[in-house]
């Protein structure tokens, strides 16, 4: 209990860090803005840090952080294993990955998206650094080798994999067959006919 109630909190401090990041808490950190008028940050200077640090390298994908410390709190009781397994643990890095790989494509799938991510002062990267190193078109690595068709399937299907894999991870499996029901199936059409009565037994 003690560990799930501070996964909760945790994440819940992170998702209100980065609901309230101000683009003038990055000025404030590099000592541009008076010390006196403060940061906007609900979380305050530690907050800040931490969500422009989340968003400069995930971009958007940022979110997924704290989505992932709930989850944890929540369903951490119906684990089936130990978080550490290289299965686990790959499917808790690989989400929010592919997330920042899929919104690194945004400026030729979603151009929306990027004018929604500039108001966060990410430069055109909803993706962050990460999403922009890989998917950025016509500069990013994986989009170099694999085009934009390329690496929205490679992101989705890596992104579908870790999810399935958590999912399976807190015991929630959706491809488990059904146990097949013991009781004979009876037709809807079928006559019910009346048990014949029996006679009384002579004294």
């Amino acid at each position: 209990p003690v560990v799930r109630t501070l996964l909760g909190l945790l994440g819940i401090f992170i998702l209100l860090a980065l609901i309230t990041c101000d683009p003038e808490d990055a000025d404030f950190l590099a000592g541009g803005l008076d010390l006196a008028i403060g940061c906007h940050n609900i979380g305050g200077i530690f907050g800040a840090t931490c969500a422009w640090t989340l968003y400069l390298f995930l971009g958007l994908a940022a979110y997924a952080i704290p989505l992932l410390l709930l989850a944890f709190s929540l369903f951490l009781d119906r684990a089936t294993s130990a978080w550490y397994r290289w299965p686990t643990l790959l499917g808790i890095l690989c989400l929010p990955l592919c997330l920042s790989m899929l919104l690194g494509l945004s400026p030729t799938l979603l151009p929306e998206l990027t004018q929604y991510a500039n108001q966060y002062n990410l430069g055109g990267m909803p993706g962050g650094a990460i999403g922009q190193r890989l998917c950025e078109p016509k500069t990013g690595i994986l989009y170099l080798l694999a085009n934009d068709i390329g690496c929205l399937f490679l992101a989705t299907a890596i992104l579908i994999a870790s999810m399935l894999r958590l999912l399976n991870y807190f015991g929630i499996d959706l491809f488990a067959s059904r146990p097949e029901s013991t009781a004979p199936s009876v037709s809807p059409f079928a006559v019910q006919r009346p048990a014949p009565a029996t006679e009384p037994a002579a004294a």
